[in-house]
C-alpha cells in the first residue's frame, strides 16, 4: 500500500506523520511552527522532516493541509488575505518541497482537508451538502455542495474567520486566541502564560473567569454558526480542532445560544457533529486531497 508524508501546518504547530493510503497513521509528531521566523525557517523545517522521513520510509508523495489561502493547481498561497506565518503569502511550497525531494507533492487549505477528511472516513460519511469549522488559532470554514469541495473564487470561500460581527471579525472574538486573550484580560495574568488547555483545565475546576471566557467564546461562535445556518442549511455542520476534543465545554452553551438565535425551522434542520478524526483529520484529509488531484492530473495529462 501506498504510504505518503503528511504536513499539517498550522499557526503554532506542524504536525507531520506518515499516512497509508487507506488513512491507517503509522506515525506522527509535531514541532512548533515558529511562525514568526517566517516562511523561510517553515519550509526548512518540512524539508529536513521530509529528509528524515525518507530515510525510514519508501514514500509515494508529500500531502500538505495548511493555513492560509491555497491555489491547489500551483501549490502556492495566495496573497489575499494574510496567513499567520510572516511572509507566507506567495510561498510556492509544492514547488519547493518537490524540488527538495523528487516526490509528488500536493497541498490544500487546512479546513478543506478537514472535510475531505470527514467526508472519506468520518462525521461527513455519507452526507452531501456539508459545513465544516475548524476553531484554532483563528477560525476556517469548508463547503461541501453535492459531495464536491466549494472553493468561490479566486479559491476564498469559506473564509468564515473574517466574517464581520459588529465592529471585529468571527475569529477575534470566537477562537482560542479569542478564548485566551479574555481569560487573561479576566484573570489580570499575561496572555503568553495561558493556552486553550489551561482555560479548559481552569473551567472544569469552576474558575469564574474561565467560564465567562467560554460564555463569551460561545456567544460568538453561535453567532456565526446561525448565519452559516442561514445561508447554507447544510446537512450536517461539523466542529473541528482540539478545543473541540472538550465538547462538554461547548455544545451546552453552543445549543442554548443557537436555540435563541435561529428560528424554530432553521434550528431544527440544524445537525450539529463533532470531528470523529480527532487530531488526525487534516493529516488524513491531506492524503485523500492528494489521492484526488493526482487522479486529476492523469485524467487532464491524457486528455
Amino acid at each position: 500500500m501506498k504510504e505518503y508524508l503528511a504536513f499539517d501546518v498550522g499557526g503554532s504547530y506542524i504536525k507531520y506523520g506518515v499516512v497509508q493510503g487507506d488513512g491507517t497513521i503509522l506515525f506522527r509528531k509535531k514541532s512548533r511552527t515558529n511562525s514568526h521566523l517566517g516562511s523561510e525557517y517553515l519550509v526548512g523545517e518540512l524539508c529536513r522532516i521530509a529528509d528524515e522521513t525518507m530515510e525510514g520510509f519508501a514514500l509515494s508523495g508529500i500531502a500538505v493541509s495548511t493555513t492560509g489561502v491555497v491555489d491547489v493547481e500551483r501549490g502556492s498561497i495566495q496573497t489575499e488575505i494574510c496567513s499567520w506565518i510572516n511572509g507566507y503569502n506567495g510561498t510556492q511550497l509544492r514547488e519547493l518541497l518537490q524540488k527538495r525531494t523528487g516526490l509528488a507533492v500536493e497541498m490544500e487549505n487546512d479546513v478543506n482537508c478537514m472535510a475531505l477528511g470527514e467526508q472519506w472516513l468520518g462525521a461527513a460519511k455519507g452526507y452531501r451538502n456539508v459545513v465544516c469549522m475548524a476553531i484554532g488559532t483563528g477560525i476556517g470554514g469548508a463547503l461541501l455542495v453535492d459531495g464536491e469541495l466549494y472553493r468561490g473564487s479566486r479559491n476564498m470561500a469559506m473564509e468564515v474567520g473574517r466574517m464581520p460581527v459588529g465592529r471585529s471579525h468571527l475569529e477575534d472574538l470566537a477562537s482560542v486566541r479569542a478564548l485566551i486573550y479574555e481569560y487573561a484580560k479576566l484573570a489580570n495574568i499575561p496572555s503568553q502564560d495561558v493556552d486553550g488547555l489551561l482555560v479548559a483545565q481552569r473551567e472544569r475546576e469552576g474558575d469564574r473567569y474561565a467560564a465567562e471566557a467560554f460564555e463569551q467564546m460561545c456567544y460568538y461562535l453561535a453567532q456565526g454558526i446561525a448565519m452559516l445556518t442561514c445561508a447554507l442549511t447544510p446537512d450536517v455542520l461539523i466542529l473541528g480542532g482540539a478545543i473541540t476534543s472538550d465538547r462538554e465545554l461547548l455544545d451546552g452553551r453552543l445549543r442554548r445560544y443557537l436555540k435563541e438565535m435561529l428560528d424554530r425551522a432553521l434550528w431544527e434542520s440544524l445537525d450539529i457533529q463533532y470531528a470523529k478524526l480527532g487530531k488526525d483529520v487534516n493529516l488524513v484529509g491531506a492524503v485523500r486531497h492528494h489521492q484526488l488531484m493526482s487522479r486529476r492530473r492523469r485524467e487532464q495529462a491524457v486528455g
